[in-house]
């Protein structure tokens, strides 16, 4: 009770006639006119070890069809280990099994150019010099649209192709960012404000 009562603290007292509020331990999202709540949906908030911060801030940016820019600490944690030697090494000809990369769509920019993953010797490159992304499809993480609110955590509100997550009761399986439910209605309640 002290810990969320000190947490309840570091949010701004006047958040105005108009805002939006996640509830993390409610997994949902509310969106508040004059005192009412005008909208509420289900939100996928962050896992135990990649908790959803607590932080107020202005949105900014609705982005359709948004890039997903992969942060360092899933290309280094996520990532990084599924680049492995393929069957016969590198000196061999087996060259590196980048096969992640074509599954989830990613591609690669080193120095404003795309890189083929392939080409890479991956003993020698360091995956935090690399900008990795993931262009608009069906297959991006962060869906159709994306919610932007500039803060010091770079997480934001997106849709996702998980939406069998919403079903779920207990609905902590994100990296921090929040995904909505239905971002498509959100986003018309937002941009009619």
């Amino acid at each position: 009770i002290l810990l969320n009562m000190e947490r309840w603290r570091w949010l701004p007292q006047d958040q105005g006639s108009f805002y939006v509020t996640v509830n993390i331990p409610e997994f949902s999202l509310r969106v508040v006119n004059d005192d009412e709540t005008i909208y509420r949906t289900r939100v996928v908030v962050g896992k135990t070890n990649t908790q959803t911060p607590v932080f107020s801030n202005e949105m900014k940016t609705v982005v359709f069809g948004p890039y997903w820019n992969v942060p360092t600490s899933i290309k280094v944690g996520e990532i990084r280990p599924y680049v492995r030697r393929s069957s016969g090494g590198w000196f061999s000809g087996g060259g590196w099994n980048t096969t992640v990369f074509q599954r989830h769509d990613l591609r690669i920019k080193y120095g404003g150019q795309e890189v083929d993953p392939a080409s890479l010797d991956w003993s020698r490159v360091d995956i935090r010099q690399l900008h990795l992304y993931q262009p608009p499809g069906p297959r991006n993480v962060l869906g159709r649209v994306k919610f932007v609110f500039p803060n010091k955590h770079d997480v934001y509100m997106h849709d996702t192709p998980q939406k069998n997550l919403f079903a779920k009761q207990v609905r902590a399986e994100s990296h921090g960012c929040m995904r909505v439910q239905n971002p498509d209605q959100f986003a018309a309640v937002i941009l009619e404000h």
